[in-house]
């Protein structure tokens, strides 16, 4: 395969089901636990799990640690994000969660559902990347799940196309 792609852009290679979590508290080198995240979530079937103790100490030796799992789901039409509530201790990580899910291969979707939530406070929309997003606030120990009913996936740009936008871009 060739890539195609101007000087300014940096190319992400993620396999089916990849969900990639990223910190969003500044760019800092800050070794403590974010507050702030966005999880970056490719079409298909996998989970992550996410490993986090005080960073500080050893006392994760003696349980002080948190796990969270993510799993991604594509069931015929629909595709299903969860957040899993953290099991093991929860102090090390912060109570509650500023999250944006980035559906970074979903052009768009019919309808978006979140379930598992005392408020259904979220927003949503398209980023800058052409997929769809979706932030929420969720506490550490709740479970939520987000689902998109009739996505439709982001499509590969022509290749006559992509040399034509590579070479006018390079000018």
């Amino acid at each position: 395969y060739v890539l195609y792609r101007d000087l300014k852009s940096i190319p992400v290679f993620a396999k089916e089901g990849a969900i990639i979590p990223l910190s969003r508290n500044g760019f800092t080198n800050d070794w403590k636990n974010p507050e702030e995240m966005e999880l970056l979530v490719y079409r298909g079937n996998g989970s992550f799990n996410m490993y986090e103790d005080d960073g500080e100490t050893f006392n994760y030796e003696k349980g002080a640690r948190a796990v969270t799992c993510y799993k991604v789901l594509e069931s015929g039409s629909s595709l299903i994000f969860r957040i899993n509530k953290a099991q093991g201790d929860t102090s090390v990580i912060p109570g509650k969660r500023n999250y944006v899910i980035s559906f970074r291969d979903v052009a768009a979707c019919d309808e978006i559902t979140v379930r598992g939530r005392g408020s259904k406070k979220f927003t949503s929309g398209n980023n800058d990347e052409g997929g769809i997003f979706v932030q929420l606030d969720a506490s550490c120990d709740e479970n939520i799940e987000i689902e998109l009913k009739g996505y439709v996936p982001v499509k590969n740009q022509d290749k006559h196309d992509a040399v034509i936008e590579a070479i006018s871009k390079s000018q």
